[in-house]
């Protein structure tokens, strides 16, 4: 088994960049980040036995996020090429699944980093300013349709961010249920 180990602050991959490893945290922690509208948003802390680069093998693609080590980091690195031809000799039931699997992350990957970047420009903001009351002055003057149009777009913020919520508890939950089948 070959290892590396990446020192604390450098980085394990760049999202776009094309994958030729894979890499095993073996010890250490690193974050998983997004570039969302130009800025590098964390998405999620890895620790021992997180697989970086799958998606991109999986989906040959290139990478979705970077990865920087939060603490020293000492990884397995599996060449792109071993990492596909395992894959290839696993039954093609399995090998299809894990595809679908890398298609449904990756495309939730994308839906939580721009939560994230969302909710992390709406802290540090007094969210009153985004009531009807606190521009009742400026609305007054505005017809009735915008009235409503302006409270319509903070109802369907509040519905949309608790809709994504609910779905990705359920979702979640049908992980888990999956994992227990393992």
């Amino acid at each position: 088994m070959d290892t590396t180990v990446f020192k604390k602050g450098e980085p394990i991959a760049q999202e776009g960049h094309f994958t030729y490893y894979v890499y095993r945290i073996l010890e250490g922690e690193a974050q998983l980040l997004k570039n969302i509208n130009g800025r590098e948003v964390p998405i999620l802390k890895l620790g021992k036995g997180a697989v970086i680069g799958k998606l991109s093998c999986l989906e040959e693609k290139r990478r979705l996020a970077s990865t920087i080590a939060i603490t020293d980091v000492k990884a397995e690195v599996i060449s792109k090429e071993e990492f596909i031809k395992t894959l290839n000799e696993l039954p093609t039931e399995i090998h299809a699944s894990m595809r679908e699997l890398a298609f449904l992350l990756s495309g939730l990957s994308s839906v939580v980093g721009q939560l994230i970047y969302y909710r992390n420009s709406m802290e540090g903001k007094d969210l009153s300013t985004l009531s009807l009351k606190s521009v009742s002055g400026q609305l007054d003057k505005a017809p009735e349709s915008i009235k409503m149009v302006y409270k319509s777009l903070i109802d369907d913020i509040i519905n949309n961010y608790a809709k994504c919520g609910e779905t990705l508890n359920e979702i979640l939950r049908k992980l888990d249920g999956l994992k227990e089948g393992i």
